[in-house]
């Protein structure tokens, strides 16, 4: 398989990784305070967040370093308050998005 399907793949499971892993939590329980349509990076915002950085360090730093995200209110914001966190690596095609519903108590 060439490395480039490889480091996609990989990094499609990680996005996965990061929405269902509890090490995460703290970080995912942000998201809906982020401004709107601005790009952040993940590496740093996991920091921010005191999340253990070793997994996503497994992709070597022209990777990781460039994996930034946005928050954009999803067409069913207004009902659900859901939005859509778009994932992206600078210079790559590759991108992931996720809808993300507010946990409702």
């Amino acid at each position: 398989m060439n490395d480039k399907y490889c480091i996609e793949d990989k990094l499609t499971q990680f996005i996965h990784d990061v929405f269902l892993n509890l090490e995460y939590k703290s970080w995912r329980n942000k998201l809906f305070n982020f401004e709107v349509d601005r790009w952040y990076s993940l590496i740093v915002e996991l920091d921010k967040s005191q999340v253990a950085l070793n997994h996503i360090k497994e992709f070597d730093e022209g990777i990781y370093s460039k994996l930034v995200y946005r928050c954009i209110r999803s067409p069913n914001w207004k009902n659900t308050g859901e939005i859509m966190i778009v994932f992206n690596v600078s210079g790559m095609i590759w991108s992931s998005i996720v809808f993300q519903t507010p946990n409702i108590k």
